[in-house]
């Protein structure tokens, strides 16, 4: 048997000159570190080349204040965001640019999220996919995760639940391509 003491936590009193670790000022709503508002890499942050210092993100969605509301949100980062209305679109779009994640309308003119879901598990860098619905419920969170996707968006958007979506997934997909090239090098050295 297990048993489980909580105790209360007192604030740590700073001395002079003393500063706060990246964790203890998690909560603060100062900016951590050298990351942006959205998590996102500000310029200059990636010394090695590797990973991109602007990060992309595809939007499939047919509806234009959908559009204008994700340019919004992105306009203040050092993020880019490429549009596309429908699944025809977005497929040209990821064959010409590096996109890590993919914030898709529930339903598209010449397809669903399913669809390019299944596409982008294809991909070599597999893209991670938030699914965007009016009807944001459940029974949809769990078959997108069941699937394969990322996260479900409710619409209209929320400025901070897309950051926090979209930040969170870009990190997943930024450390599982880290992790692939570490794996690669790790044979090729072995080789």
């Amino acid at each position: 048997m297990f048993s489980l003491t909580l105790h209360p936590m007192r604030p740590k009193i700073m001395g002079k000159g003393e500063r706060r670790t990246r964790w203890e000022n998690a909560g603060a709503s100062k900016r951590l570190g050298r990351r942006s508002w959205m998590g996102a890499p500000d310029r200059g942050e990636f010394e090695e080349p590797g990973p991109e210092k602007v990060v992309t993100v595809l939007a499939v969605t047919e509806a234009e204040q959908d559009h204008a509301w994700l340019s919004d949100i992105f306009n203040h980062s050092n993020w880019k965001i490429l549009h596309a209305r429908t699944c025809r679109d977005a497929l040209a779009i990821l064959a010409r640019n590096r996109v890590a994640v993919v914030i898709c309308d529930s339903n598209l003119p010449d397809g669903n999220w399913q669809h390019l879901l299944n596409v982008l598990s294809q991909t070599p860098e597999q893209p991670l996919l938030v699914v965007a619905s009016l009807h944001a419920d459940d029974r949809l969170w769990a078959e997108v995760l069941n699937l394969g996707g990322y996260d479900v968006l409710a619409k209209p958007f929320d400025r901070t639940e897309v950051a926090r979506s979209v930040s969170t997934a870009w990190l997943q997909w930024k450390h599982r391509i880290c992790a692939v090239q570490s794996a690669g090098a790790a044979l090729r050295a072995s080789a």
